[in-house]
């Protein structure tokens, strides 16, 4: 039986049914690791191993290493149980050589906090865990108070319109993001507030976790991600009462122009010209035609020659 035939076994690991990649496989088959061909990341972090133990590590070349048995032993449960956890997630953007770089990374941080590996992967274990299991689950409940229990479930689906999000105003002209708060009220269990978001926006939220070749693509694509993102918790900020609704004060030009026209050209009310132009999904008030009133006027002023002011009727 050669080495990457025994690598397939358990060596400790909780993921004993875990089958390494044969791709992996052959990156330490020789008892020799290789993560030269990681990504720049996971390479960089596999270069610190070697400040924790590099009494352990004899090198063989550029990123090339050959461990000690006892900590190729447990370097290998640290693979297998990296493997068994990336495996349960689709669409993992890991390279072979990036799963050797971060299991020595968590190898080597791992390592020296005991002798016994078998105790270091079940610290590793506890410190995933977010309730102490010694504690009753009912004391994780008595900040609720007197709101009572059961579950509650809220959905809503809005527009991605000029990097915001708005209640939808067209038949799918532009993106759509569905956003659900699930929260979970049994109190056998550990409260859980779900957030789920789904929509064509997600796909270029997960792709910006991807290391793209092109940098000006890469930038372009997280900065993207980062307005999709920022307005969708700014979203949820507001539904769960942690943030109030900002005021619709629109100071763009083009609004401050549509409002002028819908008023002056087409002779709506202000009331009827905040009901199209106001963003806020709310009971449009006398707040709001005042604030397009207000836009309409800043829009006569910058764009006219002679700074003719808006008739407050």
């Amino acid at each position: 039986m050669d080495a990457a035939e025994k690598l397939t076994q358990s060596v400790g690991s909780p993921y004993k049914n875990t089958v390494v990649p044969k791709d992996v496989q052959r990156l330490i088959g020789s008892g020799i690791i290789d993560y030269s061909g990681a990504c720049e990341y996971y390479a960089k972090l596999a270069d610190m191993a070697s400040s924790r133990v590099s009494a352990f590590m004899n090198p063989y070349g550029n990123r090339r290493f050959k461990l000690d048995k006892d900590f190729s032993r447990f370097f290998r449960s640290c693979l297998k149980e990296l493997i068994g956890q990336i495996q349960t997630v689709s669409g993992s953007p890991h390279l072979p050589a990036d799963y050797v770089a971060h299991a020595l990374w968590r190898a080597s941080w791992l390592y020296k906090r005991s002798n016994n590996h078998e105790v270091d992967l079940k610290y590793l274990r506890r410190q995933q865990e977010a309730w102490p299991p010694e504690k009753p689950i009912s004391e994780s409940w008595q900040r609720l108070g007197d709101v009572g229990e059961g579950e509650i479930l809220t959905e809503g689906t809005y527009e991605w319109y000029k990097s915001s999000l708005r209640l939808p105003e067209t038949d799918f002209e532009y993106p759509r993001i569905k956003i659900v708060e699930h929260f979970n009220g049994d109190r056998a269990k550990l409260p859980r507030l779900t957030l789920e978001v789904e929509g064509e926006p997600v796909a270029l939220v997960n792709r910006a976790r991807y290391q793209l070749q092109d940098r000006e693509e890469r930038k372009q694509v997280r900065r993207a991600a980062k307005k999709i993102m920022e307005s969708v918790f700014t979203l949820l900020m507001k539904r769960l009462q942690l943030k109030t609704a900002d005021a619709n004060r629109p100071r763009d030009s083009e609004t401050g122009g549509e409002a002028a026209r819908l008023h002056d050209l087409d002779g709506l009310p202000w009331s009827s010209v905040a009901k199209q132009l106001c963003k806020i999904d709310h009971g449009h008030t006398a707040n709001c035609a005042m604030r397009v009133r207000q836009a309409a006027a800043r829009w006569y002023k910058e764009s006219s020659p002679h700074r003719i002011p808006i008739v407050n009727n």
